[in-house]
């Protein structure tokens, strides 16, 4: 297995495990990247240590890799997601950074490592000015999204006891490859639950699209301008989430995504606008993540000289995903295609229920973002 391709199984496998814990946790619609959070944990990860790195290893899928092959797969795959697009109106701004406590002596080698394999930097900040810490921090955020990404972290997480946290914000602008028309948007329906619905703006098209029926749900790729595409996961039953969700794995994901064929549908689907902030501490702790939180047994080495206690304070995350007729977040102007019209009879994807939605990386085979849209705000 080439290092691209484990990166890409760990990734896809460390997806699912963050989702089904969100999954769990939250009741609402919500969505996070798994991209910019495997690429924080990362970099964190090439810091650290015995048992604290085989931990984060483990998480991040690494367990019987060396952590040679996490890293030096990490560099080629980051220079593909930021080579801008061929056809333009799509972008994808990923933050990434750590913010040690200054002070703390971060070794130069780690530091170089970063540059070179990650193109981040790290940022010291000092905590005990809480204040001028969390504005520091917000102003990088913003200038890394667009000014998308506004008031990142809040004076809630940070305290003068504060070491280390690893940040990463994450932004997604895309214009589909066949936009839907305007006039066909129609007020529809959306069936919370059997018994109870809400009016949603429900877009509709019919073109040529990924699609396949199978394992009792419809699963609906569709294309933006450039590399990037969105998958719909859809059950077939109006209550079929909470199933689906509980059955996810990598493996099956993987498999549905690549059992799509692209064919003429009748495509519905709602526009929404869908954002997430997570503290993911007790996340990746449940994950088996334990010593690099534990100010005892938290092991940096590779970070920081030895001898002062340093630990990871936090790990946070802002993302958010808007759909709407052109594509998400931005509009802009593109060719239709002519299509020609099929003989046989064209099958329709109405996710006028609860569905999962991600937008992957067709390149790599990532996964930039993932959540689920269950009840419109």
């Amino acid at each position: 297995m080439t290092n691209l391709a484990a990166v890409m199984r760990g990734g896809t496998e460390f997806a699912r495990h963050v989702y089904s814990d969100l999954a769990v946790r939250e009741q609402r619609s919500f969505v996070f990247s798994p991209l910019g959070l495997y690429i924080a944990l990362s970099m964190t990860h090439a810091g650290a240590g015995g048992r604290t790195e085989a931990e984060m290893g483990a998480v991040l899928g690494f367990f019987r890799n060396s952590r040679i092959r996490l890293h030096a797969a990490m560099a080629p795959l980051l220079q593909v997601l930021d080579r801008p697009s061929s056809r333009g109106s799509t972008e994808l701004l990923i933050a990434k950074g750590l913010w040690p406590q200054v002070g703390y002596p971060v070794l130069e080698d780690f530091r170089s490592f970063l540059r070179t394999g990650y193109n981040a930097e790290v940022h010291p900040v000092d905590y005990r000015q809480v204040e001028q810490a969390q504005l520091q921090i917000n102003k990088w955020a913003a200038e890394n999204t667009a000014g998308e990404i506004q008031d990142f972290v809040g004076s809630d997480v940070l305290d003068v006891d504060t070491r280390l946290l690893a940040v990463n914000a994450i932004y997604f602008k895309g214009t589909w490859a066949t936009q839907f028309d305007r006039t066909l948007t129609a007020t529809r329906p959306f069936w919370v639950t059997e018994n109870r619905s809400v009016s949603v703006d429900m877009m509709n098209q019919t073109a040529d699209v990924g699609y396949v029926e199978v394992d009792n749900l419809k699963v609906l790729e569709l294309g933006y301008l450039g590399s990037l595409s969105m998958v719909f996961v859809l059950p077939n039953e109006q209550d079929g989430l909470a199933k689906c969700e509980r059955d996810l794995t990598a493996k099956k994901l993987g498999t549905w995504i690549r059992m799509v064929v692209r064919r003429r549908v009748h495509v519905s689907v709602p526009k929404l606008r869908i954002e997430s902030k997570f503290y993911l501490r007790e996340s990746l702790i449940s994950m088996g993540m334990k010593d690099a939180f534990d100010i005892s047994r938290a092991d940096f080495s590779r970070m920081v000289a030895p001898g002062s206690p340093f630990f990871l304070t936090e790990v946070i995350q802002k993302a958010f995903v808007e759909i709407n007729e052109d594509g998400a977040q931005a509009a802009a102007v593109s060719a239709s295609i002519a299509r020609t019209r099929s003989a046989f009879p064209i099958p329709s994807f109405c996710a006028d229920h609860p569905f999962l939605l991600l937008i992957r990386d067709q390149r790599t085979g990532m996964i930039c973002f993932l959540g689920r849209f269950v009840l419109p705000d």
